[in-house]
């Protein structure tokens, strides 16, 4: 989580623009979809409408979750 939180503090956070706090924003990003609460979910579909490279980061962020869950073929993915 530190990674994403300081990623997200080396964004632009202008006082319009500012959604929320970069640790807040770093565990609504880490949080499954299916389990943000429906404020948690607005607020990240605000964070991807401000930022369009969250859309992404929440993509990668999901895939690598995906393979750290046990499944047959995720110690491939992982070694990739």
């Amino acid at each position: 989580m530190n990674l994403t939180v300081r990623y997200l503090t080396k964004a632009t956070w202008t006082a319009t623009a500012r959604i929320c706090h970069p640790g807040g924003a770093a565990r609504i990003l880490l949080t499954r979809p299916d389990r943000l609460t429906g404020g948690q979910a607005q607020t990240r579909a605000r964070l991807e409408t401000a930022w369009p490279e969250m859309t992404a980061l929440a993509g990668l962020i999901g895939s690598f979750a995906q393979m750290l869950t046990p499944a047959r073929d995720n110690a491939a993915g992982l070694q990739q």
